[in-house]
């Protein structure tokens, strides 16, 4: 169960490491890395749409959007009670 914990931790902790690399980037840089790592006009045809259409409206910034808070799920035992 700890390996689990530790696992899940990891993987929230990468999440945040990816989404703050991409706060720092404009819509044309995420395009450019967009094609960097699959190659020109491959893969993530909607991402690249978006964006395009972005860059087009003359949006400069990526929008950050506020980090979701973790919500504490009621066991079933509370909610058998209750």
């Amino acid at each position: 169960m700890g390996q689990y914990r530790n696992r899940k931790e990891q993987k929230r902790a990468e999440a945040v490491e990816r989404q703050t690399s991409r706060n720092k980037r404009t819509h044309q840089q995420q395009l450019d890395h967009l094609n960097e790592k699959f190659g020109k006009d491959v893969g993530s045809q909607k991402e690249r749409e978006r964006l395009q259409t972005l860059i087009d409206s003359g949006e400069k910034k990526y929008k950050v959007e506020e980090p979701v808070k973790e919500k504490h799920k009621k066991s079933r035992k509370s909610k058998i009670s209750e």
